[in-house]
């Protein structure tokens, strides 16, 4: 499609209009009533043919805007606004939605206008087209900013799992707006005179019940108040019984060198006896407290191995080959991962998946997974959640080395599902996919690193 520039006016030049439905019925519709939220059409003869011309005086396409200034939450929210509106005037006009185009270069922005394209001609699956426009409005976004990637993540989620429509676009942004309402500090006043609602469990996440330390009974605070003034009087005596060592090991030099500028027949023998005497007690005493305490260490962590008591660890702080100094650790998880990650088949090096769609090529700030080698094309592969609660899948975003599977090349659009094992290789980086569960091969890993 090009622009014809006629005076004032600007024209986007459509595809020739031969469907005579269109050019009896739906023309005059959209040329007498204009539905809300659609270009104006104009329909003309040129070289025997008739073409559809667009009017976008002072509109700018979704493409040129992300090109300069990225895509922003409300710039999605304002798309997604307008279309959930235009469905209904379309349903009010019999207009068939199938034929919008939601490519970039043919939605068309004016401040916080949104109008689109209306395509005769189009039979392309409006599902498959709304998930390719989401998934390209994830690589505009400045994931600086938390709120937009947080919104136009949780809008592409609502695409793939409830389907494209007026009723999944209205309950997608109703979602902030609900969050934000839960999320408004109460006034004092309302929070006494709420009622208590009935106890209900709480949900729990998996990471919570991983990393929850449980809790203390009273008895065992009892134990451990006792066990603390037991290891103050440990450290005194420790420390009285080394100071004495300490005292008597001089008063033993120092006799011995008196008694020998005397030639050992003076009368300090009896001192210097019994400062030996005092010194060899003093030393075995300090000796059985720091032995003592050996021993109840060593108590303890066989009464917690024969547990199994989980024991939280401080997180090793390490920089990611692509992360550097800004990476972020995530706490170390003992058995049972929860998340699927890809292992380096070179290093053996762990990258876990967190967020979908998982993006892996070269460029920084479009891909999660960023692989430093120049075989690697800048979005090279995505996986995705199936469609099947746990299920993964893994579709080649026409990179220029290719992507495998089990030494099997993925070609084109195709998503084939992943299992755990499965062998990935992105050009010439192979990894391994493994998606952990209480016995999965991460069993034994103390962290990831993102």
């Amino acid at each position: 499609m090009g622009i014809q520039k006629e005076g004032l006016h600007e024209y986007c030049v459509g595809q020739s209009a031969e469907n005579e439905y269109f050019a009896d019925v739906e023309y005059q519709i959209l040329r007498r009533y204009h539905p809300t939220g659609l270009l104006c059409v104009q329909m003309r003869e040129q070289d025997g043919k008739r073409v559809l011309l667009y009017d976008v005086s002072g509109f700018k396409s979704l493409y040129s805007i992300s090109e300069e200034r990225g895509i922003s939450e409300e710039i999605c929210r304002d798309l997604m606004k307008s279309l959930s509106g235009l469905f209904d005037s379309l349903s009010e006009y019999l207009l068939d939605e199938q034929h919008l185009s939601l490519k970039p270069e043919h939605i068309y922005v004016k401040g916080k206008i949104v109008c689109w394209m209306y395509l005769p001609d189009k039979v392309e699956d409006m599902q498959k087209e709304a998930e390719r426009l989401f998934e390209w409005m994830l690589t505009r976004i400045n994931y600086e900013e938390i709120p937009s990637v947080q919104f136009i993540y949780h809008a592409y989620w609502y695409v793939r799992n409830r389907g494209f429509s007026g009723e999944m676009l209205r309950d997608c942004l109703d979602y902030k707006e609900k969050e934000e309402e839960r999320q408004k500090p109460e006034s004092y006043k309302a929070f006494f005179q709420k009622e208590e609602p009935e106890s209900s469990p709480k949900e729990v996440s998996p990471v919570e019940v991983l990393h929850k330390v449980p809790e203390k009974k009273p008895e065992q605070m009892v134990s451990d108040k006792k066990k603390k003034q037991t290891a103050w009087t440990l450290t005194v005596l420790r420390i009285i019984c080394g100071i004495a060592a300490a005292a008597t090991a001089f008063a033993v030099c120092w006799f011995l060198f008196v008694e020998w500028r005397e030639g050992f027949g003076g009368s300090y023998r009896r001192y210097l006896i019994g400062s030996v005497i005092l010194f060899l007690f003093s030393a075995e005493q300090l000796w059985r407290l720091f032995r003592n305490k050996s021993g109840e260490e060593r108590k303890t962590e066989q009464q917690r191995e024969e547990k199994n008591e989980y024991i939280p660890r401080q997180a090793t702080i390490q920089d990611h080959e692509w992360g550097g100094e800004d990476a972020t650790v995530v706490l170390g998880v003992r058995k049972g991962g929860l998340f699927p990650a890809l292992r380096s088949a070179d290093t053996g090096r762990l990258q876990p998946i967190y967020t979908f769609p998982f993006y892996i090529g070269t460029g920084d700030g479009l891909n999660q997974m960023v692989i430093p080698d120049t075989t690697v094309s800048r979005r090279h592969a995505v996986i995705v959640r199936g469609k099947q609660t746990g299920s993964f899948e893994l579709q080649d975003l026409r990179s220029t080395n290719g992507t495998w599977i089990n030494n099997e090349r993925i070609f084109g659009e195709e998503v084939v599902s992943l299992k755990e094992g499965d062998l990935l290789r992105f050009a010439a980086c192979e990894y391994y996919f493994v998606f952990p569960g209480p016995e999965g091969n991460l069993a034994g890993e103390e962290e990831y690193l993102v």
